[in-house]
Formats: C-alpha cells, structure tokens, sequence
C-alpha cells in the first residue's frame, strides 16, 4: 500500500518551493507509532524549511526491501537517507534535510 500526502503551509514559502523544486520524500515501514513519530517529527520540521512539500508513505514489503532502506521506520529525501530505525528530534532533522539540500548545491549530477 502506498499513500501520497501533500502538505502546503502559505504562499509565501511557495516561491521558494518554485525556484529549487519540490522536495519529494519518502517515508518506509508499518504503520506503527515509530512511524507516525516520525511522520509528525517530519511535518514540524518542515515547518519552518519550506511550505510546499510531497510525502509518500510506503508500507510494501517488496518496495521497501527494493529501496535500499536497512531498517524500517526509514525517511528519504530524493533518495538520500535521513533516517532509518530511529526518530531524530525535530532540530536534527531540519539540520540534516538542509545537509542534503546542500550536497545537492554542491553537486548538481545528484538528482535530488
């Protein structure tokens, strides 16, 4: 089962959004409190980041054996691993979303 949840705070933070692209991520595992932990943990985090954002929720065991996810639950931005088997605190998290954002800065061949 797969799920896509869009989330747009204002338009203000859209602009942003339009000049670099929206940020896909992809969040793996059971639909368990470790997840949705992580879920929320995510949405707080992007509050203050960017406004317009794509969730997409994978709870197949084949495409998340398939993702090159080690342990479930797993969060990845553009394919870059965030999180996997742990729930970091919303600070971490904005400190390594901005840590990818940048790599993909750095170098434009990732495709982020």
């Amino acid at each position: 089962m797969t799920g896509v949840l869009m989330i747009q705070f204002d338009f203000h933070h859209s602009f942003l959004i339009a000049k670099s692209g929206m940020l896909e991520f992809k969040i793996y595992g059971i639909q368990n409190d470790k997840y949705y932990k992580l879920l929320l943990r995510l949405e707080e985090a992007m509050e203050k980041i960017y406004s317009t954002y794509r969730v997409e929720r994978i709870h197949d065991v084949d495409e998340i054996v398939s993702s090159g996810a080690l342990s479930v639950p797993a969060l990845f931005l553009h394919n870059i691993p965030l999180a996997q088997n742990s729930i970091p605190e919303v600070e971490q998290l904005r400190i390594s979303i901005r840590n990818a954002m940048n790599s993909k800065k750095e170098d434009p061949s990732q495709n982020l």
